[in-house]
């Protein structure tokens, strides 16, 4: 199913689906992401979520990609990248493997899963996001090219969200600022 996610086909009751109303544009974002990460060989936790006996959804958010264990629902902004305190930029994709992480923790290991997400950590916000950032973001983010080896993505849970060209790109779309005075447009 995952190597075709605009079909969504799912013979035998193990899937990741789209939540109800996403727009085909997300769709195909969803397809580019899941064809880049199989791409760098960093699909496996996404594969692993999908061979799971429970349903997890996957749903179109603006402002900022999270997991609800509640929903089983990966909140996924296809549109923005993260500008983090190191000044790296995680892709779309990069962030979206990220919330599969908690997804997959959820899955396999709940209730670690909900004891590290209530523990706080002075840096991360909580365990469970230390371990997400820490393990599987470093990972990725170095099998898709936007962290070299020696280097950490950030070493806190913040960022800010900027626009990119793509689900794939870290490439900050920055908006044209015009100031005008008397004499001259700048």
């Amino acid at each position: 199913m995952l190597n075709n996610p605009i079909i969504f086909i799912d013979p035998d009751g193990k899937r990741v689906e789209f939540a109800p109303g996403v727009s085909k544009q997300f769709k195909k974002d969803f397809a580019v992401a899941v064809e880049h990460l199989n791409k760098h060989g960093a699909a496996g936790m996404l594969a692993t979520l999908h061979a799971s006996e429970e349903v997890y959804y996957v749903k179109e958010t603006s402002g900022g990609s999270y997991y609800s264990t509640g929903e089983k629902t990966i909140y996924w902004d296809s549109q923005k990248g993260l500008l983090t305190d190191e000044l790296h930029v995680l892709s779309p994709t990069s962030i979206l493997n990220h919330e599969v992480d908690h997804a997959l923790q959820h899955d396999q290991n709940p209730e670690q899963q909900r004891q590290d997400a209530n523990t706080p950590d002075p840096d991360y916000g909580d365990k469970e996001e230390r371990r997400v950032i820490t393990g599987s973001e470093q990972d990725t983010a170095k099998k898709l090219g936007e962290i070299e080896e020696g280097e950490v993505t950030r070493k806190n849970h913040g960022g800010t969200l900027y626009p990119v060209i793509s689900p794939t790109s870290t490439e900050i779309i920055i908006p044209e600022i015009i100031y005008e005075n008397e004499n001259n447009r700048y």
